[in-house]
């Protein structure tokens, strides 16, 4: 749904001005799309073209310098990033991120490259209660590193909210 609703930000915030006198019912409204398509293509193009999808199917952003990063760790080899891109997925430092049915949760604190394989350490939630549409998690203290091709469709929530005890957190998977 996201990348229909990309695409259609992309339509609305460039293209619906200039076409709009194409939405006619004459053959079909085929006026329109033969002109818009074509528009719609290439602006994807260009997209993709300015951020390529990395070799190693993500990159990090942003990355500390490896001196800092053994001066305060004492790791040798290890690259720690606040910004990861895999895929198609832009996450940060702060982002809450979703896997297994939903009901695994946790908030970005920094991506962590060693040997080649990507992890993510995260403040883990606990999880309380679920619907089809709404998560609910208790925030806890506790810091876990993943590999993140052990988590289970990992993703980020659409919506979510804090209560203000700032104890409990919703989602909308």
């Amino acid at each position: 749904m996201w990348g229909t609703e990309s695409k259609h930000r992309d339509y609305k915030g460039l293209f619906a001005a200039n076409f709009q006198q194409w939405l006619t019912e004459e053959l079909g409204g085929s006026a329109f799309s033969t002109r818009l398509l074509p528009l719609l293509a290439l602006r994807h193009m260009e997209m993709w073209n300015e951020r390529p999808l990395a070799a190693s199917g993500y990159s990090l952003d942003k990355a500390f310098p490896e001196s800092e990063v053994l001066k305060e760790t004492d790791l040798t080899g290890v690259v720690i990033a606040p910004k990861c891109r895999i895929g198609l997925l832009d996450l940060q430092e702060g982002d809450i991120i979703l896997w297994g049915a939903c009901e695994n949760a946790g908030t970005c604190h920094c991506f962590i490259e060693r040997n080649s394989e990507l992890y993510v350490l995260l403040s883990q939630y606990a999880y309380v209660s679920g619907t089809e549409s709404l998560r609910t998690f208790r925030i806890t203290n506790n810091k876990v590193i993943y590999k993140w091709n052990s988590l289970e469709n990992p993703k980020t929530c659409s919506w979510w909210r804090r209560e203000t005890a700032n104890s409990i957190v919703h989602c909308l998977p």
